[in-house]
């Protein structure tokens, strides 16, 4: 595993919750009564897609569970501040308290160290999917 798959993997967030965000409109307008009359109401549809919902759910707690694998408070918050809340780097520091700089070495180390922490546990870390054992 590189650096760049571990970025790749935490950037993975964001494309789950868009995904999320997503399926959960679907699932509004699957509800709607001018749908259900214009269409016919399929409950197995809106279950199809709470399903998927969950199972997206699932993929986000595991990336936020592999954050937390940081021993490094700085950057464990670095990290999650950029990956899960998607904040901008000046955004970062600020809430932090240190410096853009400060901020973006903490966000290198931190990608380093889980990167070191997959390898040296064997895990494979495909972008948006569950961390496998080789």
């Amino acid at each position: 595993m590189t650096i760049e798959d571990t970025r790749n993997y935490l950037n993975g967030y964001k494309a789950l919750l868009d995904k999320i965000e997503y399926l959960e409109a679907k699932a509004d307008g699957l509800k709607s009564p001018s749908f259900q009359a214009i269409r016919g109401y399929s409950t197995r549809n809106i279950n199809d897609i709470m399903d998927d919902i969950g199972e997206l759910v699932r993929k986000m707690e595991e990336i936020e569970d592999f954050i937390e694998l940081l021993d490094n408070p700085s950057e464990l918050l670095a990290i999650r501040y950029k990956y899960i809340d998607g904040m901008k780097l000046e955004d970062i520091a600020e809430n932090m308290s240190y410096s853009v700089r400060s901020v973006a070495h903490f966000l290198s180390k931190g990608v380093k160290h889980l990167t070191e922490i997959a390898n040296a546990e064997g895990l494979s870390l495909p972008c948006g999917t569950r961390a496998i054992r080789r």
